[in-house]
């Protein structure tokens, strides 16, 4: 029997429980209070210092959407994290992430530099994720974008947002870094606006949850989260498989005229659900390439140093795998020399 609870909305202690953002004890007491008195719920807890006006705020607007069947909202918010990218573009496995994440959660820092320096990921396959990750979001639902964020909370103006990104989009850099380093903002507002988004994530992934059919589980100590299935209606989307060339061999003529006519194609198998299509995402490893073409069945995309994204259609109903064949030209750099180079392209995917 295939269990769902799509359709119900859940009351806000259980909302707040189930995220992580109050304990079982705090609710119960904010219960009994209410039970005296002529308030609401959140004013209680409110009161409390439990949550701010801000935080309540925020998980009012998630039971809004849950009641109007928004999975979308959750689904992007959740979906293009890092180590999902990552694994749903097949650069990593499980194993790896969950290696990866167990020093994140021990030890701190950044996930991407904890897959490199265990050797899960190459410094280079990291950055082309992190340019994917940008352009999604820069493409996407920005409410819970760390700009945002900042600006929301009056802590930045939009013109040095904008000023922020502009250099973060030319260095590479990480807004926070940038921000910090113009002294922009102070490190105590930037380290309580990235609290606050990472409990805005634990709520969208329990309204995600709900909205989609599994039931969400916390440990005693109310700081992790476990999804487990309960309905076969996510959301899949994965590369099922890759084909590129091995390496880019590059002869004195190619060098000559500037560029490679690659005689294998690229072809990409994306096994999906989402009838809105996939986006796939494309970035340049190699110093020696300038740009990289593709094209093929009414696709094609160029792909400069700042990579770039192809938005391909649903073929068909449910869960399914289409092929896409690409022919690829490289374009060389001026200073590249004739030898054999490793492939310099990099595919990475994410629902549309």
């Amino acid at each position: 029997m295939v269990e769902s609870n799509l359709a119900r909305v859940p009351v806000l202690g259980e909302l707040l429980v189930r995220a992580g953002w109050v304990s079982q004890a705090k609710l119960d007491e904010a219960l009994a209070r209410q039970a005296s008195r002529n308030l609401r719920l959140g004013e209680i807890l409110v009161e409390m210092g439990v949550l701010d006006h801000d935080d309540l705020q925020a998980v009012l607007d998630f039971q809004q959407d849950i009641r109007l069947n928004r999975h979308a909202k959750f689904a992007a918010l959740l979906g293009n994290r890092l180590g999902t990218l990552l694994l749903r573009s097949a650069f990593i496995t499980q194993k790896q992430l969950d290696r990866a994440m167990r020093e994140h959660e021990t030890k701190g820092g950044l996930l991407g530099e904890i897959l490199v320096r265990q050797g899960a990921l190459a410094p280079e396959t990291l950055q082309g994720a992190l340019s994917f990750q940008r352009r999604l979001a820069a493409e996407g639902p920005t409410q819970f974008s760390l700009g945002r964020m900042l600006v929301q909370a009056g802590a930045i103006s939009e013109a040095s947002l904008a000023t922020a990104v502009a250099h973060q989009r030319a260095t590479g850099r990480r807004l926070g870094e940038v921000l910090l380093e113009r002294e922009i903002l102070s490190e105590d507002v930037l380290r309580r606006v990235l609290t606050r988004q990472r409990k805005l994530i634990a709520l969208a992934a329990t309204s995600l949850a709900i909205t989609g059919g599994m039931l969400p589980t916390q440990s005693a100590a109310g700081d992790t989260m476990q999804l487990n299935i309960r309905a076969n209606v996510l959301e899949h989307t994965s590369i099922s498989r890759l084909s590129v060339p091995s390496s880019l061999a590059v002869s004195a003529q190619d060098v000559a005229r500037g560029y490679v006519e690659v005689d294998e194609p690229v072809t990409i198998d994306v096994r999906t659900n989402s009838q809105a299509g996939v986006i796939l995402g494309f970035s340049v490893r190699s110093p020696m390439v300038r740009s990289v073409t593709l094209n093929g069945a009414g696709n094609g995309v160029a792909v400069s140093e700042a990579g770039a994204n192809l938005n391909v259609a649903k073929q068909g109903k449910g869960l399914s795998t289409q092929s896409l064949t690409l022919r690829v030209r490289v374009e060389l750099a001026p200073d590249a020399q004739p030898g054999t180079l490793a492939w310099p392209l990099a595919v990475f995917l994410a629902p549309a």
